[in-house]
């Protein structure tokens, strides 16, 4: 994003069409991949694709990279569901990211470090998780599919990388909690 591009969630899981249809929808001219299940969508997109896995990482510079938007670029791309026929693309821009980030309350959790991240990356509350932190200056720590459906592997990796705050729905809590 920092870099000139929007940020378009893509889960591995839509089908095919619906892959195509948001990747069309949106304009998009690359795809980044991560992970053996998300190579479907490489060869779905049929527009250029960059595996996450195959980059050598050693060779790249760690200098900050010169941000290249505007407040009012777009900095991210969430598709409806669909239900009531085809997913609708909603467009957010810079400025607004950027300000429900700096305004919200986490700033007010003055001992709060790390955060761990258990929504889908393609649902809005990614949002919260994700940007919401790093825009804070604090540690996010995405938990993988497996641990987000197991609570012994989520206390495993809240104890392991000194997790702070979860942020999740009430029934998602409900379902750690049994």
């Amino acid at each position: 994003m920092k870099a000139g591009g929007a940020y378009l969630p893509i889960d591995y899981k839509y089908p095919d069409d619906r892959i195509s249809y948001m990747i069309e929808e949106a304009c998009a001219s690359m795809v980044l991949c991560c992970g053996t299940e998300s190579r479907r969508i490489c060869k779905t997109s049929g527009i250029t694709t960059l595996s996450l896995e195959e980059i050598c990482y050693e060779s790249i510079s760690v200098q900050a990279i010169d941000y290249k938007n505007k407040p009012e670029d777009i900095a991210y791309v969430i598709f409806t569901s669909g239900s009531t026929g085809k997913p609708k693309g909603t467009m957010l821009k810079h400025k607004g990211l950027v300000n429900f980030c700096l305004s919200n309350e986490l700033k007010k959790a003055k001992n709060c470090v790390n955060i761990l991240a258990v929504g889908s990356f393609s649902f809005d509350i990614s949002l919260v998780e994700i940007f919401l932190p790093l825009l804070n200056g604090l540690t996010v720590t995405l938990a993988s599919e497996e641990q987000v459906n197991n609570a012994e592997a989520l206390a495993e990796i809240i104890r392991n990388r000194n997790i702070d705050l979860i942020h999740t729905t009430p029934t998602r809590l409900a379902f750690y909690m049994k």
